[in-house]
């Protein structure tokens, strides 16, 4: 999206949780990981994105 910064510029400037906010800003599971079996597992997909973000499982 053109411009799509702004909107999570917004977006985090409206977050009030000090460890929400501490969160790195991520897309999708599926911007990182191609794998069906994983998509379609939750416990696998939550593993990924933990590790792509740096956080414990």
């Amino acid at each position: 999206m053109i411009g799509g910064d702004r909107f999570a510029e917004a977006l985090m400037a409206a977050v009030s949780d000090p460890a929400v906010r501490g969160l790195p800003v991520a897309g999708c599971v599926d911007q990182v990981v191609d794998a069906v079996d994983v998509l379609t597992r939750p416990d696998r997909a939550r593993a990924v994105t933990a590790a792509a973000l740096g956080l414990t499982t």
